[in-house]
């Protein structure tokens, strides 16, 4: 026993009951309801399989570097495909975990630089419901 379990043992002050997680009620019986699944939980039954190349293409770099200054394909994709790398001063593309929803080619970017197309067929996203 540790120094500091002996010390609160002997303060007198109520230890809380050890409990068996085996000996706890299943959730299910007592009819609780499930918890709804969280965006992450969801986007974890998604599988990728990449194209070796890349559907996605930034049509002119001048347009990001010197015309966005706010870079809005980087706030706007749900995947996070698009980073700024400030030191390059370029948008990199991760092209591998794009989700293929078309946010980036209907608002993604106000300056409509960014090209969008769906992948051949057999790659790409590949949901799966669950």
């Amino acid at each position: 026993m540790s120094i500091e379990a002996e010390q609160e043992r002997s303060s007198g002050k109520e230890q809380p009951a050890e409990v068996c997680p085996d000996c706890l009620p299943d959730p299910e019986e007592l009819g609780w309801p499930q918890p709804a699944p969280t965006v992450a939980n969801r986007l974890g039954l998604v599988k990728f399989k990449p194209d070796s190349n890349s559907h996605l293409r930034i049509i002119n770099g001048e347009v990001c570097r010197h015309t966005c200054r706010r870079k809005y394909c980087t706030h706007s994709c749900p995947a996070q495909v698009y980073r700024w790398e400030s030191e390059e001063k370029v948008i990199s593309i991760a092209f591998e975990g794009c989700l293929e929803c078309g946010t980036c080619r209907s608002g993604g970017c106000p300056y409509g630089n960014i090209e969008m197309r769906y992948p051949r067929g057999g790659y790409g996203v590949q949901y799966r419901f669950g």
